[in-house]
């Protein structure tokens, strides 16, 4: 497929993360580019990239594993999509970049990107545009959740992202659990952890932040009301952020 001219921007920004332990598949989420400074990221989830609940630090699957490795789809400049593996520990070291102060208790994770002029990438933050005064996101509207439901079968419906509505459940002007996030009422599915969301408002799109699974104290997928982490984090992390954890480290003082 290279027709681009059908493509909605923002579904070219979201590519499906297959995590992987060497030759394992451990399953299929989501994530997203991002840019500063002319460097290229691809920013997903801590629990996506760790395999581990955020909260409890306990493991997502029953046996336990731990990625080692991604693959996403990247385009390449003639137009076409093409699936790439790219390692995100060295030595055992996490190679993303996660939150200086909230640490993984802030579920994004941000890994950077090497240069290939095979590829062209397709940033969030350079497809916004927010709509104008009294048109802008407030709590009861709609946003858009873009990510790959089921994983691997989302991918057998669709090549690129399957849009799933939601509303703000939270008022903005507040941070829910006294968290950099807000709170939005929708029925998403696994494999949409570390999706984009987006308001959109006519010819007007603003990016919202990074979507980590529904709500709840002891699981991701306890009730309907999702969390999803303000755009905010995501130049902190990349200004003052460190080098992974893979431990459940709580945030500083």
């Amino acid at each position: 497929m290279n027709n681009m001219a059908t493509i909605h921007p923002v579904s070219r920004c979201t590519t499906p993360v297959e995590t992987y332990f060497n030759e394992t598949s451990l399953g299929v989420s989501t994530g997203f580019f991002y840019r500063k400074n002319k460097q290229d990221y691809l920013v997903t989830n801590w629990h996506v990239l760790t395999g581990k609940n955020p909260i409890t630090g306990k493991h997502l699957s029953n046996s336990a594993g731990e990625p080692n490795r991604i693959n996403i789809w990247q385009h390449r400049t003639d137009g076409n999509r093409q699936e790439c593996f790219l390692p995100i520990e060295k030595d055992g070291s996490p190679l993303w970049l996660q939150h200086h102060e909230y640490g993984n208790t802030v579920d994004v994770a941000i890994l950077p990107l090497c240069p290939d002029d095979r590829f062209v990438f397709f940033p969030i933050n350079e497809q916004d545009d927010p709509p104008p005064s009294g048109f802008e996101p407030m709590v009861g509207k709609e946003l858009f959740v873009l990510g790959y439901p089921f994983g691997k079968l989302a991918l057998e419906l669709s090549p690129y992202p399957i849009w799933k509505r939601a509303s703000i459940a939270t008022e903005l002007d507040f941070l829910a659990e006294n968290r950099p996030m807000f709170l939005v009422d929708t029925a998403t599915r696994s494999g949409m952890s570390g999706s984009p969301v987006v308001f959109i408002a006519g010819q007007f799109q603003q990016f919202m932040g990074v979507y980590s699974g529904r709500y709840g104290a002891n699981d991701l997928n306890d009730i309907q009301l999702g969390r999803v982490w303000r755009t905010t984090l995501i130049p902190q992390i990349l200004e003052f952020g460190f080098r992974g954890n893979k431990c459940c480290v709580q945030e500083k003082e």
